[in-house]
């Protein structure tokens, strides 16, 4: 009796903890293959950086495994200005490397780092 009680708890635990990590993979699919995920990360960072300025960041698309690696597509920051607008910063692609660990840890680190096409406009 005391045994089919144990295994009865066991199972439920194992089930839920199964149900739990499909969960979250399905859940990270679907937020970082979906440019809606994207568009919303760039409108966050945009107003925790820039708010009350007429700076706005966009990013394209963003994918990867957020344990380990990100990359970010079409980054910009844009100036957009009462009388003309305008790229500040654009990136074609960002690549970021690290362990999920680090991020955690006091002082992150990143084992690569690539920009592939970085323009700087000052005016």
């Amino acid at each position: 009796m005391v045994k089919r009680i144990i295994r009865h708890k066991v199972t439920h635990g194992i089930s839920l903890a199964i149900a739990l990590v499909i969960t979250a993979f399905i859940l990270m699919i679907v937020i970082f293959k979906t440019d809606f995920f994207a568009e919303s990360a760039g409108r966050m960072f945009s107003r925790y950086l820039f708010s009350g300025t007429d700076f706005t960041l966009e990013i394209g698309k963003l994918s990867g495994n957020p344990l380990k690696h990100i990359e970010i597509l079409d980054f910009r920051i844009r100036y957009e200005g009462k009388e003309f607008s305008y790229d500040v910063v654009r990136i074609e692609r960002i690549e970021l490397e690290y362990s999920a660990g680090s991020l955690v840890s006091g002082t992150p680190s990143f084992s690569l780092v690539e920009l592939d096409n970085p323009h700087v406009w000052i005016k």
